[in-house]
């Protein structure tokens, strides 16, 4: 195993990571991330949505909002642990497999695809952003879209922080994670060692875990996109089709598309 590949086999949502995973975010507004998804998908697509990659799917809490627009919807991730989170939801219209996608993928010809929550920082090297855009091409029809959302490295070089301490009360106690971050500003990546104390049953469970991410300039995921095979249509800040670009961006989302068959 190379460097590279410890750094990914670290980045990998754990059992416990995974238990916790849906605290931790319980305030992110999926519905709304997803609608604009779905919108995004149909304003960009030549095609019509009816089958669609939740690529780096996590618990599947897009995935369920997306499957509630009537779109049949797979979800996919690296880490078993989480799909076994989303499988567990029995959601309608939706289905979940562990899959890399830096590997070929178990289907061909869906009409869209999606990687968000900064996932594809995870894949490493740009080679290796190149090779899963490859990956993700090949699992999608002509015409179809891609919509990835990452890190912008103008926002992380200014106002990343070194340390931070959440807290998240339940009915049966408190759970407590610290992130510390340090930046490779020589590899554009982040390092971020999480401490998790679960203080719901004694003794304390404490458990680590290691996150390295590519965070990427607007240029740069364009043209990594445009050298997969993809063609750039548009960025966005964040989830807002009217905010400008600029320092202050955290994420930005890339929406691409599948060449049309000549």
């Amino acid at each position: 195993m190379n460097i590279e590949d410890e750094a990914r086999s670290s980045s990998v949502y754990g059992e416990e990571m995974a238990r916790l995973y849906d605290l931790f975010y319980k305030d992110k507004p999926y519905a709304d991330e997803a609608n604009f998804v779905v919108g995004c998908l149909e304003a960009h697509s030549e095609r019509d949505i009816k089958r669609v990659l939740d690529i780096a799917c996590g618990t599947g809490r897009h995935s369920a909002h997306v499957a509630k627009c009537g779109i049949e919807v797979l979800g996919l991730d690296i880490s078993a642990s989480m799909i076994a989170v989303a499988s567990s939801r029995g959601i309608e219209g939706a289905s979940f497999q562990v899959a890399d996608m830096l590997n070929p993928f178990p289907v061909t010809g869906y009409d869209a695809a999606y990687c968000l929550f900064d996932s594809i920082g995870y894949v490493g090297t740009s080679e290796r952003v190149v090779q899963a855009f490859g990956q993700i091409r090949n699992a999608l029809a002509p015409g179809a879209v891609l919509l990835v959302e990452y890190w912008h490295a103008a926002a992380m070089l200014r106002e990343f922080s070194d340390v931070r301490v959440g807290n998240w009360s339940t009915p049966d106690g408190e759970v407590v994670r610290v992130s510390k971050t340090a930046l490779d500003i020589s590899a554009q990546r982040s390092i971020v060692d999480f401490t998790v104390y679960d203080m719901r049953k004694f003794p304390v469970q404490v458990f680590t875990e290691q996150h390295i991410n590519r965070y990427f300039g607007v240029s740069e995921m364009e043209y990594l996109a445009a050298q997969g095979g993809l063609i750039p249509v548009r960025s966005f800040a964040g989830y807002n089709e009217n905010a400008s670009i600029d320092s202050k961006t955290w994420h930005v989302i890339l929406a691409c598309r599948v060449p049309a068959e000549s």
